[in-house]
């Protein structure tokens, strides 16, 4: 098992992957409950045969991985039962939650990116700032959870780029890019469910989050 899945796991995520995309794209959603469910899990279980899951850090990873992968399943019934968007959202809650604490967990060796350009926190800021005020109207009772949700992920992205100076580029490129395309695959998402959609939102909030996840599980294979 190990060896397959070091062997041959990203070809299973890309399959997977893939896979849902055209799903998506000929609106079979019910075909969907065979891949997306699957997709975090293939990645979890490909970095839990990495070398890097020695080091005692790498489960706040694979767990984040793997409560992503609880929070894409119980989206997908968010249709039939409100309550399912609010556990997905716990869910992907708990994986930020996850990552920033593995991102505070790496030894700060340089000065941070982001004291030495402290404009990039000032821009996140601002930019959640006018993302909720933007959302605000028309979150009805979600306000709350949501601008939780918004304040977590965003702060998931800044530790993402706390810890950069302090890792290999070739790692800390892949955090950063990561944590990025998952604010925006978020803000997709968002914007998609709460104000209106726009064409292609579907394939669009998808591929941004798959390729973020992607890029956050890879940076393990090279820790």
């Amino acid at each position: 098992m190990k060896y397959v899945f070091l062997r041959y796991g990203k070809i299973l995520f890309f399959f997977f992957f893939i896979t849902d995309l055209l799903f998506i794209a000929f609106q079979k959603d019910f075909l969907r409950l065979f891949t997306k469910p699957l997709l975090m899990l293939v990645l979890a279980v490909y970095v839990m045969y990495l070398p890097a899951a020695k080091n005692k850090n790498t489960w706040l990873i694979i767990s984040g991985l793997l409560f992503a992968a609880a929070g894409d399943t119980l989206l997908m019934f968010e249709n039939s039962n409100a309550n399912m968007f609010i556990f997905g959202l716990a869910s992907f809650l708990i994986t930020h939650l996850l990552y920033i604490l593995y991102f505070i967990k790496i030894p700060q060796v340089k000065p941070t990116l982001l004291k030495q350009s402290p404009i990039i926190g000032l821009l996140l800021l601002a930019y959640i700032i006018n993302f909720i005020f933007c959302l605000y109207p028309h979150l009805g009772p979600l306000k709350v959870p949501v601008i939780i949700y918004t304040f977590v992920i965003g702060s998931m992205f800044l530790f993402s780029i706390h810890a950069y100076n302090s890792l290999d580029k070739k790692i800390g490129l892949r955090f950063v890019l990561g944590a990025l395309l998952f604010v925006l695959s978020d803000s997709l998402l968002a914007y998609s469910k709460f104000m209106t959609t726009f064409p292609l939102h579907g394939l669009a909030i998808m591929a941004t989050y798959c390729i973020a996840q992607y890029l956050i599980a890879e940076a393990m294979e090279y820790s």
